[in-house]
């Protein structure tokens, strides 16, 4: 089996989807050479790259996960900007 590309994410809420979306879309007509747009659907909050993990042992990460997430109480994050991060400038984006 080849190994896959693992991180751990978040998933936004669709109304966030939705928002990040629009805002995305309101630069696809710059021609920003060095952005790769995403596409709404895959939008997420990485939190770790995992890297290359092969399938077989993606059973034992998510009990870990499950273990660890277990230990704390849920909690809300806030987006202050459609920007924060994304853009270190308008000539270098991440």
């Amino acid at each position: 089996m080849k190994p896959q590309r693992v991180f751990i994410a978040f998933e936004f809420p669709l109304e966030i989807v939705q928002a990040l979306d629009g805002v995305s879309q309101s630069f696809q007509h710059m021609q920003l050479h060095a952005v790769r747009w995403v596409n709404a659907k895959n939008m997420h909050l990485t939190l770790r790259f995992l890297g290359d993990t092969y399938p077989d042992r993606l059973e034992a990460v998510k009990m870990m996960l499950t273990e660890v997430c277990a230990r704390y109480d849920p909690f809300e994050i806030s987006i202050l900007s459609p920007f924060s991060g994304a853009v270190t400038g308008f000539c270098i984006p991440k």
